[in-house]
């Protein structure tokens, strides 16, 4: 069995996604959108107090903060095994 490294009981991706976006470093993801896809790029914008909060990626995908699954490596507690 495979272990990854996962967020803490009461992280979420925001500190994370802020982090990145500050850094101006790409990111990767692995989103639930009717299934597990990914997604990658830079951070254009974060919107935190949106309904429902997202993040906006340079080539203009809206991702809700709510559908990451993972960001650069770090996965939800609810997948940290495979």
């Amino acid at each position: 069995m495979d272990t990854r490294k996962t967020l803490n009981k009461d992280e979420t991706f925001l500190d994370l996604l802020q982090v990145l976006y500050h850094a101006r470093e790409k990111v990767s993801m692995i989103i639930d959108e009717n299934g597990m896809t990914r997604a990658e790029g830079f951070i254009k914008e974060i919107n935190a107090a949106g309904e429902p909060p997202f993040v906006l990626l340079g080539n203009g995908k809206t991702i809700s903060l709510k559908s990451i699954i993972a960001v650069n490596g770090t996965f939800l507690p609810d997948y940290s095994e495979c």
